[in-house]
């Protein structure tokens, strides 16, 4: 954030010290704040020279003068956690952004991951007196133009906050034990601008939940025809080597809460004879017990002609595409 910026801000966040507050109590489990209707219980209008706030066609609207303003939500001892709202800024807008706050302290400390209308993201840790760059203003192509609809997310677990647009990780920062507060909502303009809020759910990560991993299925694409006969391996979670036996293979199960990072990697052989040439692909799935749902991953392998070449020859004897599923309940 440039020092303009940062003075702004702070000038801003003296002259208005709060802006709109939601009142609710962590007790575990999934909230989700639907702007769906008004008044919304526990829910304080802001309106004043620096910002107002409105609900309008189910969305919570956050209409800010140079400044920056936000609603958030009490908990109460929840230091890992999943928060996630859809955002869209106005178009053809000045320079806006908006996101997601969090570990906000009765002192008025917080941290706060941005989207701008011009596709950057950032995250700033704000002291009190001063803003702090964490990771500075980064482009990302997950990111849409203001005007359209953006998701965002922000898990803190296991030491780590992962910041995340419309599904894509785009920031990984350390998050110390320890540091949790109020999480909320954040609107900033340069200028005047507008944010439209569609929900914010939050998520407790210390509730377990069951997942399963099993591969969908193996399809041979090019082949140039020297062999058909390959042998399929899998290494789940930095375990030995097992053979696949097929489609529908289940590789993994278990229990786990927060966020669980699963790496798999697969060889493919030509031939039974594991000395040959052989081919590598790996990809890390990314489990988050606050999200139930099943999702998919392709692992794709090359595997070349001549086993001196690695997976770099130009000429590929066989290239395999592996569809993985995670499936959390």
């Amino acid at each position: 954030m440039t020092t303009h910026r940062s003075r702004l801000l702070y000038a801003s966040l003296l002259a208005s010290v709060l802006a709109c507050s939601f009142i609710f109590v962590g007790s575990g489990s999934s909230i989700k704040v639907e702007f769906g209707s008004a008044p919304l219980v526990g829910f304080e209008p802001l309106a004043n020279a620096i910002a107002t706030s409105s609900i309008s066609d189910g969305n919570y609207i956050l209409e800010v003068r140079s400044s920056i303003a936000w609603g958030r939500l009490h908990l109460e001892d929840v230091e890992e956690f999943q928060a996630a709202t859809r955002v869209q800024l106005l178009a053809g807008g000045p320079a806006q952004a908006a996101g997601i706050l969090f570990d906000y302290k009765e002192a008025g400390t917080f941290s706060v991951f941005l989207v701008t209308g011009d596709g950057s993201c950032g995250l700033w840790d704000f002291d009190g007196t001063a803003y702090r760059s964490v990771s500075g203003w980064q482009k990302d192509r997950a990111i849409l133009p203001a005007g359209e609809w953006n998701t965002l997310a922000v898990t803190a677990s296991d030491g780590t906050a992962r910041c995340s647009v419309n599904g894509r990780e785009v920031l990984a920062v350390p998050h110390p034990g320890g540091t949790g507060g109020d999480v909320g909502l954040a609107a900033e303009a340069w200028g005047n601008g507008r944010a439209s809020f569609d929900y914010l759910r939050l998520c407790d990560l210390g509730e377990a939940h069951p997942y399963r991993i099993s591969i969908v299925s193996m399809h041979l694409g090019a082949n140039t025809g020297i062999g058909e006969d390959f042998s399929h391996y899998m290494s789940i979670d930095g375990g030995p080597e097992s053979l696949i036996a097929g489609d529908g293979m289940a590789l993994m199960s278990g229990q786990f809460s927060g966020v669980r990072v699963v790496p798999v990697k697969i060889r493919t052989a030509g031939g039974v004879d594991t000395n040959t040439s052989a081919g590598y692909g790996s990809v890390q799935l990314v489990l988050y017990s606050c999200e139930p749902q099943s999702q998919e991953q392709t692992v794709r392998v090359r595997v070349c002609g001549d086993p001196t070449a690695g997976s770099d020859c130009g000429n590929a004897w066989a290239d395999w595409e592996y569809v993985l599923r995670v499936v959390v309940d």
